[in-house]
């Protein structure tokens, strides 16, 4: 499976970049490979509670992390 992570804009950029590294690890232990661009993506995790406005998001599987404090 092809992952992409991604932030919506509400959520701080260095929050953002530590739960990515962490969710990074997680996919590695699993064999997900992560994947730079959205458009070769099978499914999307946003960090945050809303999927960016992204034309290449539009018809992915998305998961939401929400509760982001």
């Amino acid at each position: 499976m092809k992952l992409f992570l991604t932030h919506s804009s509400h959520v701080g950029k260095a929050k953002a970049y530590l739960l990515c590294e962490v969710l990074r690890t997680a996919a590695q232990k699993v064999n997900v490979s992560l994947v730079e661009n959205a458009a070769e993506a099978d499914v999307v995790l946003v960090v945050g509670s809303q999927l960016p406005n992204n034309a290449a998001l539009v018809g992915k599987k998305y998961g939401l992390l929400m509760k982001i404090q």
